[in-house]
C-alpha cells in the first residue's frame, strides 16, 4: 500500500484541477466555434431575405415619393441578387441569362448615365433562348466587357448579344466596340483559355482575364473540352467573346 504525504495529495489535486479546467475550456472553446458556425449558417440564410425586405421597403417609399426610377433600380436590384443567390439551379435558360443581364445593366445604366447602350440580337434566333448553360454564364462577361472594354468610354459605348446556330452547336457572341485588348495580354488570355490544365493568368496584370476563366472552365466542365470560351479583340476596335454551346438536341446531358 502506497502512502501518499500531504504535499504529494495537494499535487495531485492541483494536477487533477487544472486538467479539468483545461478540458473544461476545451470544451467551452469548441462551443463557442459551434455556436459561431451556427450563427454564421443562420446569418446566411437571413440576409437574402433582409436584403429583398430591405429593398422592396426602398421601392415601396419611392413609389410613394412619386421617385419612380429609385423604385425601378430598387427591383431591378432585389432581382439580380435574388438570381445570384439562388443556389437551388446551376443550369438554366439563356433567356433567364438574358434577364439577369438586363437587370444587371439597368443599374449600371442608371450609375453610368448615358455611357453606353446594350442592344439584343434575338429577332431572328430567338427559338434558341430555351437552351441551356451553367447559371452566371453570361452577366460576368457583360460585366467585363463594361470594366474593361468600355471602362475609358465617355459616349457611345455599346454591347451588343447575338445567337448563332449551327448543326451541332450554338453560339452566343458578346461584342463591345471599346478600346479592345494589348496583343500580348489577348494571347495570354487566349493561351489560357486553350490550356487543358486551367493556366492561370498573371498576377501582374489587369483582372479581366479571370471572369472568362472561370465561366470558360464552367462550361467545359458542364459540356465537355469542344466547347467554351473564344475571344478575338482589335487595339482600338473592340472585342468579341464567343459562347459556343451544344444544341439542345445533340447534347445527352439531361436538361430540367
Amino acid at each position: 500500500m502506497r502512502i501518499v504525504t500531504k504535499k504529494q495529495l495537494e499535487k495531485l489535486i492541483e494536477k487533477r484541477i487544472s486538467e479539468e479546467r483545461k478540458k473544461n475550456q476545451s470544451l467551452y472553446r469548441k462551443q463557442i466555434l459551434d455556436y459561431s458556425r451556427d450563427l454564421m449558417a443562420l446569418q446566411s440564410q437571413i440576409n437574402p431575405h433582409f436584403l429583398y425586405n430591405s429593398l422592396e421597403c426602398i421601392r415601396g417609399l419611392a413609389m410613394i415619393e412619386g421617385s419612380n426610377e429609385i423604385a425601378r433600380i430598387s427591383e431591378n436590384l432585389s432581382n439580380f441578387f435574388r438570381y445570384n443567390i439562388n443556389i437551388k439551379r446551376d443550369i438554366v435558360t439563356i433567356h433567364d441569362e438574358v434577364e439577369n443581364v438586363k437587370n444587371y445593366i439597368t443599374i449600371q445604366q442608371f450609375r453610368f448615365q448615358d455611357k453606353f447602350q446594350i442592344h439584343y440580337d434575338f429577332e431572328n434566333n430567338s427559338h434558341l433562348l430555351a437552351h441551356s448553360l451553367p447559371k452566371l454564364t453570361l452577366q460576368p462577361l457583360v460585366e467585363n466587357a463594361l470594366n474593361h472594354g468600355l471602362k475609358d468610354t465617355l459616349t457611345d459605348g455599346l454591347i451588343t448579344i447575338t445567337l448563332e446556330e449551327g448543326d451541332s452547336f450554338l453560339l452566343i457572341h458578346i461584342i463591345d466596340n471599346g478600346k479592345g485588348i494589348e496583343p500580348p495580354r489577348l494571347i495570354e488570355i487566349q493561351n489560357a483559355l486553350y490550356d487543358a490544365e486551367l493556366q492561370q493568368l498573371s498576377s501582374d496584370r489587369s483582372n479581366n482575364g479571370s471572369a472568362l476563366l472561370n465561366v470558360h472552365h464552367r462550361l467545359q466542365l458542364h459540356f465537355g473540352f469542344e466547347f467554351g470560351l473564344e475571344i478575338k479583340s482589335a487595339l482600338g476596335f473592340g472585342t468579341r467573346i464567343t459562347i459556343r454551346l451544344p444544341r439542345k438536341d445533340k447534347n445527352p446531358i439531361h436538361y430540367e
